[in-house]
């Protein structure tokens, strides 16, 4: 899900449960960006939320806003902060809520990530999961047809699916993911310790 997708789909989900979006935008990428100004302009504007739809490149400048908050604001992020350079902030983080298509935890059954342990030694996170999905998704396709012009519409078929890291993948017509799972984690400290972890919000 790319940022604008994120944006637009929370906004949606912000209408559809009666809240209101307040207009103030602020661009990371300006050269007097000032991440305390943000925050204070958001206080101002009487907001209770702040919500940081950020491409990869802007994580360091995302992370500071987040850090300027101080918890005077709930902040949601993108998955893009799902990363454990988010985890390594300190206090400043904590509190903070991040979509994500799918965390270790996520689906008890699969064997996917201990798999990804064996393989690479380490916890791996939602990026490693899509991308397997991805390629699971591709090999699957390629076994009906080797036409890359074919490809898509097999990709798209009704009766396409496949089991991935994410659960069961299948395609609608336009292309999109059909039930993409979404996930909320936030960000806490580990009891007894200095450092933090992701959390799962249950529903």
């Amino acid at each position: 899900m790319d940022n604008q997708s994120f944006n637009n789909e929370f906004v949606k989900a912000i209408k559809a449960a009666g809240g209101q979006i307040n207009s103030i935008e602020c661009d990371i990428s300006a050269r007097d960006f000032n991440p305390s100004a943000v925050i204070s302009q958001a206080v101002r504007s009487r907001a209770n939320a702040l919500v940081l739809g950020l491409y990869v490149d802007k994580i360091k400048q995302g992370l500071a806003v987040v850090q300027s908050n101080q918890g005077q604001l709930t902040v949601f992020g993108s998955p893009t902060l799902f990363t454990d350079e988010t985890l390594k902030q300190g206090g400043g983080i904590n509190g903070l809520i991040i979509s994500a298509p799918w965390y270790p935890a996520a689906f008890p059954n699969n064997i996917f990530p201990q798999k990804a342990q064996k393989l690479w030694g380490a916890t791996v996170n939602w990026r490693t999961a899509t991308a397997y999905d991805a390629t699971l998704a591709i090999i699957a396709g390629l076994q009906r047809t080797n036409k890359r012009d074919e490809l898509q519409k097999v990709l798209h078929s009704p009766d396409f699916s496949v089991d991935g890291a994410t659960g069961k993948i299948q395609f609608l017509a336009s292309g999109d993911r059909k039930d993409n799972p979404i996930f909320l984690v936030k960000v806490q400290q580990k009891p007894g310790t200095d450092t933090y972890e992701f959390v799962p919000i249950q529903p």
